[in-house]
């Protein structure tokens, strides 16, 4: 059994959050009036996301459940990783978009899913390291996560920094209907900083280190997915949108995969 962890707790956390994940995910992706408020564009990324949640994220989030509610660390830190990208998706979902009718069912899987990552680090933020072996490619990952922040800190501020100085709108927010990015905040505030102090302490060998940068490569790997579904799902419904992009974050996932299994490859057997 993986130490500390209490299978009841975990499935007490992952049965309700995946049913509502499933439920809303589903009528946002058959049911029209989920966005009915939205911008045509933002619509579709919904659409898009929704679908990779329903397809990917709930099947990820109970089977790495039921396989770490049965002893496997590996398992745990697949589930952690899940659940991060819920807290990072649902706060998207109720403070980025008008108020309407799923805006409870948001609220309760943000709420699962924030307490559900609590748990994750009361169990293995202070013991993750000693879940490994001495021959783990910490370098490599911490560098891979280095990238990845660097990259979307460009991004992202090649966007807002030219529209503070002209006093302008990012075209971003405009086409979407929004009063802010509320993507850029969550990146800019807490993801990309929280991928860097992983890739930190990891290259240092820090126990939280061990903690963060499972989770934070299987959230990369789940939003790029997501990412890659709001591309196909804006040319789906007839708005403009670079093919090149999904194919991109497609390579993302793929990377990402690969050294989170370069990882775990080095996670020692359970007692």
């Amino acid at each position: 059994m993986v130490e500390s962890v209490k299978p009841r707790f975990v499935l007490a956390f992952t049965f309700p959050m995946a049913a509502l994940v499933a439920v809303a995910s589903g009528l946002g992706v058959f049911w029209g009036g989920t966005y009915a408020r939205e911008t045509a564009c933002y619509a579709a990324q919904g659409v898009g996301q929704d679908a990779v949640n329903l397809i990917v994220v709930v099947p990820a989030i109970l089977i790495s459940a039921l396989l770490a509610a049965r002893g496997s660390r590996l398992s745990f830190q697949v589930w952690g990783g899940v659940v991060f990208y819920c807290v990072y998706s649902y706060v998207i979902y109720t403070f980025g978009m008008h108020f309407g009718p799923l805006f409870l069912v948001y609220c309760a899987i943000l709420g699962f899913s924030v307490y559900a990552l609590i748990y994750y680090f009361r169990v293995c933020g202070t013991r993750a390291a000693d879940w490994y072996d001495e021959k783990i490619p910490d370098k490599a990952v911490s560098g891979f996560l280095i990238f990845i922040s660097v990259a979307f800190y460009i991004l992202w501020l090649s966007e807002d920094i030219p529209a503070l100085i002209n006093g302008t709108v990012p075209k971003s927010i405009v086409e979407n209907g929004l009063i802010t990015n509320a993507v850029h905040v969550l990146d800019l505030s807490v993801v990309l900083p929280a991928l860097l102090i992983a890739a930190a302490a990891l290259w240092r060998k820090r126990s939280i280190g061990y903690a963060l940068a499972p989770i934070a490569l299987g959230f990369v790997v789940l939003i790029s997915l997501a990412l890659a579904g709001m591309m196909l799902a804006m040319k789906s419904h007839g708005l403009s949108a670079d093919l090149g992009l999904p194919i991109i974050f497609g390579v993302l996932a793929l990377v990402s995969l690969a050294f989170l299994a370069a990882l775990f490859r080095h996670v020692k057997k359970s007692s």
